[in-house]
């Protein structure tokens, strides 16, 4: 974009699982929009952050975000139901802090009707968790907080690889 060119920064992107990036080295890893809450156990969190370590040049950083109690406890807050725009979400509790997420959305956008549904399994994370995780693959947390996300459900963290 021309931003990055202005900035002179390199952008190579990887989308897909965290776990089989393989692209080289980075000095930064994000993992946003929940992305941590998809890995279900500790194993596969635990290949996530291992695969990020090795991946990292020497103090590389990793920023993430991993939904808090409040957007467990209260799903219903992502619900909307105006004119023009459906969604209703429902959280049913698996087993050990796992969830199936189930979103169904309709409405109008650019005068045409849409609607989609998604179901997927989600689990949540205490930070002291993914702390203690991330401590054992030698991440330190920079303690930085972002408060301007405040209002956005989730806890937004920024480690580095020591």
């Amino acid at each position: 974009s021309e931003n990055t060119e202005l900035s002179n920064i390199n952008l190579d992107l990887f989308v897909g699982d965290i776990s089989e990036y393989n692209n080289g080295k980075v000095d930064l890893a994000l993992a946003l929009f929940t992305v941590l809450g998809y890995a279900c156990s500790s194993m596969d969190l635990q290949l996530i952050i291992e695969n990020i370590k090795n991946h990292l040049n020497p103090n590389g950083l990793f920023f993430f975000d991993l939904p808090n109690t409040v957007f467990f406890g209260r799903i219903d807050l992502l619900n909307k139901h105006e004119l023009v725009f459906k969604r209703n979400v429902t959280l049913k509790p698996l087993q050990d802090n796992v969830y199936e997420y189930h979103e169904k959305c309709s409405g109008v956008f650019q005068g045409s009707d849409f609607s989609y549904e998604d179901t997927f399994i989600i689990r949540h994370w205490k930070m002291e968790e993914v702390t203690e995780i991330l401590g054992n693959y030698g991440f330190i947390d920079t303690g930085l907080r972002f408060d301007q996300f405040a209002s956005t459900g989730s806890d937004y963290r920024l480690y580095k690889l020591q």
